[in-house]
Order: C-alpha cells, then sequence, then structure tokens
C-alpha cells in the first residue's frame, strides 16, 4: 500500500438498533486499517444506542449525533453524508457489521491504483430470519476493474449480484460533486450508486464485507404499495442522466428501461408474494393504478383480487405489456 493514506468515513444511521451499533463500531475499529471517521446519526426512539457509546467517549475519530425527532432513512443518510470529511467512504446501518478485517484495506488499495476508480462493490453474508447465506460478485477473477458505462449497464439490467450499501466504497469528491441521497425512495442508495458510476471505473473484488441483517422490522420489508411504486426512481433517474451524458442512445434507453421496468414488475409481485399480507399487498397496488387511471389490462378487481403470482408473472410478460408498463410509470412520475 502507498504512503498516502487516504481518510475513510464510515456513516452508521440508527434508529432502535440499541446495542447491536456497538458492535458494528467494533467491526469499522477492528478493521486493519485505521485511518477513519465514523459518523452516527440516531432517531430518538425507545431502544437508543446511548448508554452503549460510553465506552467510546475518548475515541476522537467517532462523533455522535442524536436528531431532536425522528427523520427517517433517507434524511439520516444525508446528514451523515453532509458530514464525512474523508476521501472515500461507506454506510452501515446500525443492525450490520463487517466481518472481514481486511476489507477496508482490500479496498483503498485498488482506489489508490486508479485515479479515476469512483466505487469498489465486495460481496456480502444475508442473514435473513436466522438463514444466512454468502452472495459474491459476480466475476470470474479475484479482482475485475471495469468501465462505469458497462457496471451501470449490467445493473440495470440486474446482472450484478451483489450491490449492498456497506458492501460499496465510493469516491467521496465525485459523490458531492453529483449529489448522493437525492431521491427520498428505499432504493436512494443504489439510485446514487448507479450514477456515481457513470463518472469513473468500477472494481469488482472477490472478498466478503460484513453481514446484512434482515429481520421483520427492516426498511425494505416494511415497503407499501405505493413506496414500492414510486421506488422506480432508481431506474429511471440513472437512465435519464445517462441519456443526457450520451453514454446510451435514445434507442438504447428505451430498450433498458423497458426491460429493467419488467423486471422491478416481475420483483413486485414475487415480493408481495412472500408477504403474509399478500392479497392486502396487491389490491393497494391495483387501487393505486386505478386512482392515477393507469389501470391496464388488469379490467376487473375480481380477476387482480383472484390473481396467484403465476398469473402475474405472466400478465406482465405479455409482449405486448413491455411499452405500457414503461408509460404507466412514466406518466405516474411526472
Amino acid at each position: 500500500m502507498s504512503d498516502y493514506l487516504p481518510l475513510v468515513s464510515v456513516t452508521i444511521p440508527c434508529y432502535r438498533h440499541g446495542v447491536l451499533v456497538q458492535k458494528a463500531i467494533d467491526s469499522v475499529i477492528n478493521q486493519t486499517y485505521q485511518n477513519i471517521e465514523i459518523l452516527i446519526s440516531e432517531d430518538p426512539s425507545d431502544n437508543e444506542s446511548t448508554g452503549f457509546l460510553k465506552k467510546y467517549k475518548n475515541d476522537h475519530r467517532i462523533k455522535y449525533l442524536k436528531n431532536s425527532s425522528r427523520v427517517g432513512m433517507v434524511k439520516n443518510y444525508q446528514i451523515l453524508f453532509n458530514r464525512i470529511m474523508g476521501d472515500l467512504a461507506l454506510n452501515l446501518d446500525g443492525d450490520d457489521y463487517f466481518i472481514n478485517r481486511n476489507f477496508f484495506e482490500r479496498c483503498v488499495d485498488e482506489f489508490l491504483k486508479d485515479k479515476n476508480l469512483v466505487l469498489s462493490v465486495s460481496g456480502i453474508k444475508i442473514n435473513k430470519d436466522g438463514i444466512e447465506y454468502d452472495i459474491y460478485p459476480n466475476v470470474s477473477e479475484e479482482v475485475v476493474k471495469s468501465s462505469g458505462k458497462k457496471y451501470f449497464l449490467d445493473s440495470i439490467l440486474d446482472k450484478i449480484r451483489t450491490n449492498h450499501h456497506f458492501a460499496m466504497m465510493y469516491k467521496v469528491s465525485m459523490a458531492k460533486a453529483i449529489g448522493f441521497y437525492t431521491e427520498d425512495i428505499a432504493s436512494t442508495d443504489l439510485e446514487s450508486f448507479r450514477r456515481l458510476a457513470l463518472y469513473g471505473n468500477v472494481v469488482q473484488i472477490n472478498q466478503m464485507s460484513g453481514v446484512w441483517n434482515i429481520s421483520d422490522s427492516s426498511y425494505s420489508r416494511g415497503l407499501s404499495s405505493e413506496n414500492y411504486f414510486s421506488n422506480i426512481k432508481f431506474i429511471i433517474s440513472p437512465l435519464n442522466l445517462a441519456l443526457s451524458l450520451k453514454v446510451i442512445n435514445k434507442i438504447e434507453y428505451k430498450n433498458l428501461l423497458r426491460t429493467a421496468i419488467v423486471k422491478y414488475n416481475v420483483q413486485f409481485v414475487m415480493y408481495a408474494a412472500s408477504q403474509k399480507s399478500y392479497f392486502s399487498l396487491l389490491y393497494s397496488y391495483y387501487k393505486l393504478l386505478k386512482d392515477n387511471d393507469l389501470l391496464i389490462l388488469f379490467p376487473s378487481q375480481g380477476m387482480w383480487l383472484k390473481a396467484t403470482p403465476h398469473i402475474l408473472l405472466r400478465i406482465i410478460f405479455q409482449k405486448n405489456m413491455y411499452d405500457k408498463i414503461v408509460v404507466l410509470y412514466l406518466k405516474y412520475l411526472k
């Protein structure tokens, strides 16, 4: 590694994480790479981490901010992002933690090798209701560098296996230049990373980063149909930027948008099918379409409510639905 050691900022947003935040902080402190700062922003709750942070009071690298009222996930990201002083950064939610002590060091080394690198991507371990499984980047070599355009296109087409928040170290100067967490949606992180990739190179590293804990209280599990619907901006916004930068042409834009939105509809149906409130979710989604004059191909409430995930997938994949679905979302987002 070079004699120059860039400062790595780790942002930790918290809400009802209590003692879990201590595990998150320790996983950062225990990294072999030590030129770090840890920024914590916590929303008030009945399970705050304040009492567990006293052990770190003499560590000048740790800065804690308690919000006077609950600001929510995206606002917490913004608060922390605006306080970053480092050259490189990543976000670690308060209930997640790193398990690879060399994670930072490996990533920083890649940034030092390439001044045009804006993003590094690593693998994650998912803990979902006590069941763990690993997801590594979909690359055959130990380290694979690509242009931002290639990574962007692969991401839009859902060919990237891992794109989790804490597994992605990014270049702060470029992130601040383009703006991060600008969309108030569940996938604001992925929307930001996709835009960032258009301004430099991306490296995928076949290494583990940390553990993503998915529980019933996880934000992604609590999405309403309306939030899931508006979350489509994580596809449309980066594609609009790619078109304006002439990274893609109008024909590519149309084809990518169409393919990505159809995939997203499939993901919604599968998401709804995994929930206990499957029919309730589908009905509220149906109502959302109807209220916005966007209901197409679903002529009756009865058909919608009786539809199984298999039937809905067949409807979504019908060839004549592609352009209609794109129009549906674009009209809603105007």
